[in-house]
């Protein structure tokens, strides 16, 4: 378990080479290192496999096509176990159009198995602690993964992340059956690899904003289409969408221009002085969306 060859891929023909040479395994150990501090997607920054004897840590940065990976992570016959899954699967979703199937979640089957609190989800050094006995280092966890050369100490807790993924499938599978935890487990992992979970639901993007429950009836209406569009721009310019535009002139701009009938009967949006701190083509967008609001809602009274 312990004993497993290290190494570091950051070329094309390496990573084909290695690819090509695992197609016939049955296990493969899958974590990664993303970063997300100034993006709206997740830039992925490493990806780590472990085998039944190797560790390895692929270089995403140094390696632009990755797409020899894509059919280890869709053979059907290859088991991926991840710990905690969802945010690789998005990082690796968003990357290479792939959710690796078939999956094994070692979060889930640790919670299934009575390794967590009853609500609680458990890490992966609490679980690794608790089943092996082995303390990991924590202290790469908020570090930057996008910086080159990385550190011995980054390369240690990267090459740590896949150790004992396997391991801990072996531990927990047999058990999951024999306790009749098959089936919950089972559906968990099927709403864990729908596609849906990992694309944005623009029709339902006003519920995480803020203060949302402030705002009723056309008001309301307003702020949904704002959130919308707002979704929209920040994954055209790849930047949090917050970042893009608040959720506070969201909501402020939902309430003036949210209760009048007409917009002429408001101050012109590029005037408003909420607006002073963002630059013009913001503003302008702005504009052109709660225009846009007054137009659906002008034709939708002329049809009634």
């Amino acid at each position: 378990m312990l004993l497993l060859i290290k190494r570091y891929i950051d070329t094309q023909s390496e990573l084909e080479t290695w690819c090509t040479h695992n197609l016939n395994i049955k296990l493969l150990g899958i974590d990664t290192e993303f970063m997300r501090t100034r993006t709206y997607f997740p830039k992925l920054c490493l990806i780590q496999l472990s085998t039944t004897t190797e560790i390895l840590i692929i270089d995403p940065i140094k390696i632009k096509d990755l797409s020899a990976l894509v059919g280890l992570f869709k053979n059907p016959n290859i088991l991926k176990i991840i710990h905690s899954a969802s945010q690789d699967i998005e990082t690796l979703f968003t990357t290479l159009k792939v959710i690796p199937t078939p999956l094994f979640d070692t979060q889930i089957a640790a919670s299934l198995l009575g390794f967590a609190k009853e609500g609680l989800l458990i890490s992966y050094q609490e679980i690794v602690h608790l089943v092996f006995n082995i303390i990991l280092e924590k202290d790469q966890t908020r570090t930057d993964w996008s910086k080159r050369p990385l550190t011995e100490a980054q390369l240690d807790y990267a090459f740590d992340d896949a150790r004992f993924l396997i391991a801990l499938h072996d531990a927990f599978q047999a058990k999951l059956s024999s306790n009749n935890h098959q089936a919950s487990f089972n559906a968990q992992i099927n709403a864990l690899i729908d596609p849906n979970k990992y694309t944005p639901q623009l029709d339902s993007v006003w519920r995480k904003v803020k203060h949302k429950n402030k705002l009723k009836g056309r008001r309301l209406s307003l702020l949904k289409l704002l959130a919308y569009e707002r979704e929209l721009l920040a994954m055209h310019k790849n930047l949090p969408k917050r970042w893009v535009i608040s959720d506070e002139i969201l909501i402020d701009l939902a309430k003036d221009y949210g209760s009048s009938l007409t917009i002429l009967d408001t101050l012109p949006v590029l005037e408003n002085p909420l607006l002073n701190q963002i630059n013009l083509d913001i503003k302008t967008m702005l504009s052109k969306w709660i225009l846009k609001f007054y137009q659906s809602d002008k034709s939708q009274e002329s049809v009634l």
